[in-house]
């Protein structure tokens, strides 16, 4: 029988807002998101006007409560390991969103945040065309799923936190002067 400690949820954006949410039903499991939605209605908030439809209530629940996570990570049953890159206006906002629930007001670049024994949130600042899309991949998940993050002490999560954003940055200058170089070569 699969133990839910051996289940893992990754996924980035509106897949990180599911990922967040599915992972809460299978307690002890872990959680990789990258750059999630964690307020689907302040994803929305300034897009067409659509945000009016997030009031709309059944069961004592409006909506837009119901696409939140933020609640879950105050109390989690799942570990979760949150990246985002905070040079990504949304994504900042996201992030500042989650944060402020925890009282925390100030958001640097590199930091690295502890907000419970369950949860562990790692902001980079990586600037590129698309920032939101400045993510790790499968590999570097791989290699953190090989640590208990969760039990770190804040100096070796520190030390993988200026790992990843140092690996981000020279992978973006790496991808932009290649698309540099194929535009020069097209022309």
């Amino acid at each position: 029988m699969l133990d839910t400690k051996d289940i893992c949820f990754i996924s980035s954006s509106n897949g990180g807002f599911a990922s967040i949410k599915i992972a809460d039903y299978f307690e002890n499991s872990k959680c990789y998101v990258l750059c999630p939605q964690i307020s689907i209605p302040l994803y929305f908030q300034n897009k067409n006007n659509i945000s009016k439809f997030f009031d709309n209530s059944f069961d004592g629940k409006t909506w837009g409560g119901r696409l939140d996570v933020s609640e879950i990570l105050n109390n989690p049953k799942a570990f979760y390991f949150i990246y985002s890159n905070v040079a990504c206006k949304s994504d900042f906002e996201q992030m500042k969103y989650l944060l402020k629930h925890k009282d925390i007001s100030h958001i640097g670049n590199g930091e690295m945040f502890k907000l419970n024994a369950h949860c562990v949130i790692s902001l980079c600042r990586v600037n590129s065309k698309n920032p939101h899309i400045v993510q790790p991949d499968e590999s570097f998940i791989s290699f953190l799923d090989n640590f208990n993050l969760w039990e770190m002490s804040f100096d070796n999560l520190k030390t993988i936190q200026d790992l990843l954003a140092e690996v981000l940055q020279k992978y973006t200058n790496m991808k932009e002067t290649l698309e540099k170089m194929n535009a020069s070569e097209k022309s």
